[in-house]
């Protein structure tokens, strides 16, 4: 084999290295994941979403909950 002799501290050296990296990565992946779910919880916030998005004062008429109601008990949704 090439002359090369298996050094099992190359194994442990990369062994504590890749445990430490995945360590990190997984540290990452949590905060990212916490910051997306602060994020879409204050996305829900009327008064929060005004001043982060640029889109909402573009949309058009807000949806109400009482209007698909009563479309669909009078019988005009198809109109």
């Amino acid at each position: 084999m090439n002359g090369k002799r298996y050094s099992p501290t190359y194994d442990k050296q990369f062994s504590l290295f890749s445990a430490r990296i995945e360590r990190y990565l997984r540290v990452a992946l949590v905060a990212l994941l916490l910051a997306l779910l602060i994020a879409q919880a204050l996305l829900t916030i009327p008064s929060v979403r005004h001043v982060v998005t640029r889109i909402d004062p573009l949309e058009g008429e807000p949806f109400r909950q009482t209007a698909w109601s009563d479309a669909r008990t009078s019988g005009t949704a198809g109109e």
